[in-house]
């Protein structure tokens, strides 16, 4: 009889502690597969919540997720990746099922996550802290049969040697979209956009106040100058 509670009480601790743990997948409701999302949710080794996100119609995957906190029930995060960085506002219902919100400064629609299986947590990678000369605020505009698009890239190093880098697009309505993959080689720059497909290549002149590349997405090449603020 102790042989067999303890085994249950293993089974409970392992597969029922944590039910908020799994990789989830939302759609939301009346709208199209195109806005289908995942969100893989665990703990690491040191028992802290970890998460990614995910937009499986594009195959995107380990997109950074912040300001998680999970409190009983209640699992809330941010996406800074994703389109306008919204934030989720859940709740676990039953062992399977996580209801709620997503809010955006333009929109709240309701959203619910389906739990579908274990979860594969793909945690964004840092990107070690940039020069002073390239640390601030850049803007520049990229011409398209659609018209013209303006960017503003900001550069900011965090206390632990790496760098925040966010982009902004006045004329799509986005603002403060995470960067990824930002490296910097004494004056050759890139970084890239997980959400947008997009990346970009540039060289910072003598004086570090302009950067002459390209920007890549969707297999087309622009040319794009950055001129610092």
């Amino acid at each position: 009889m102790r042989c067999l509670k303890i085994s249950l009480f293993i089974a409970l601790s392992a597969g029922d502690a944590f039910p908020q743990a799994g990789h989830w997948e939302a759609k939301f409701p009346n709208l199209d597969r195109a806005f289908a999302m995942s969100l893989d949710l665990d703990k690491n080794a040191k028992s802290e919540w970890i998460a990614s996100f995910g937009v499986p119609v594009r195959k995107i995957g380990g997109m950074a997720v912040s300001e998680l906190k999970v409190d009983g029930p209640s699992v809330k995060f941010k996406v800074s990746e994703f389109f306008n960085s919204p934030s989720f506002d859940l709740k676990l219902s039953g062992e399977t099922k996580l209801a709620g919100k997503m809010l955006s400064p333009s929109a709240e629609l309701p959203v619910e996550f389906v739990r579908t299986g274990d979860a594969k947590v793909e945690l964004l990678a840092p990107s070690p802290a940039v020069s002073k000369q390239l640390e601030g605020d850049w803007t520049g505009s990229v011409d398209i049969p659609q018209g013209r698009f303006h960017l503003i890239v900001h550069f900011k190093n965090q206390t632990d040697k790496t760098v925040l880098a966010t982009m902004d697009s006045p004329d799509q309505g986005r603002k403060d979209q995470v960067l990824s993959g930002v490296l910097q080689l004494e004056r050759a720059v890139e970084f890239k956009s997980k959400m947008t497909g997009a990346s970009y290549k540039g060289t910072l002149n003598k004086d570090s106040t302009e950067m002459t590349g390209e920007w890549s997405q969707g297999g087309s090449t622009l040319p794009l100058i950055l001129k610092k603020r």
